[in-house]
């Protein structure tokens, strides 16, 4: 009976230390899930410190966009407005130099005009010296 006590014995001592090396394994395994939870919580405050620092980035690249968006759309309607007004100027210069060569012409046409009736006003009252000085000569003669 001695063998099978001590075997018994033996057994509870086994039994003891495997319980004894669990409970130290547990231990160990819940000390390094406590570490590993740490870990996490720094790499997770990390992350998240990162993911805050990305966000503030691109919102304020966002609107940096669209500030240069609105100022892109500003410029743009300025350039319309302008390109508009250098339409109309350039209507108005071309409908200008129409009047311009209109009148040119009309002064050309009316020079010509007045060229011809001088030639024709010096002949006549030339003409009309002579009858007269002619009508006169003759009746101061008689």
């Amino acid at each position: 009976m001695a063998s099978t006590e001590e075997k018994l014995l033996t057994l509870l001592l086994s039994v003891e230390h495997l319980q004894h090396t669990a409970m130290e394994q547990q231990k160990a395994v819940a000390d390094s899930l406590a570490v590993a939870r740490e870990t996490l919580r720094g790499y997770r405050d990390i992350s998240d410190g990162v993911a805050k620092q990305v966000r503030d980035e691109v919102r304020n690249e966002v609107q940096k966009l669209d500030v240069a968006g609105l100022i892109g759309e500003r410029i743009s309607q300025d350039f319309q407005r302008l390109e508009e007004s250098v339409a109309n100027m350039k209507a108005n210069a071309d409908a200008l130099n129409r009047d311009i060569a209109t009148i040119h012409s009309n002064i050309v046409q009316e020079y010509n005009t007045l060229k011809g009736y001088s030639w024709k006003w010096l002949g006549g009252v030339s003409v009309a010296f002579l009858v007269m000085f002619c009508v006169l000569g003759w009746g101061m003669k008689t």
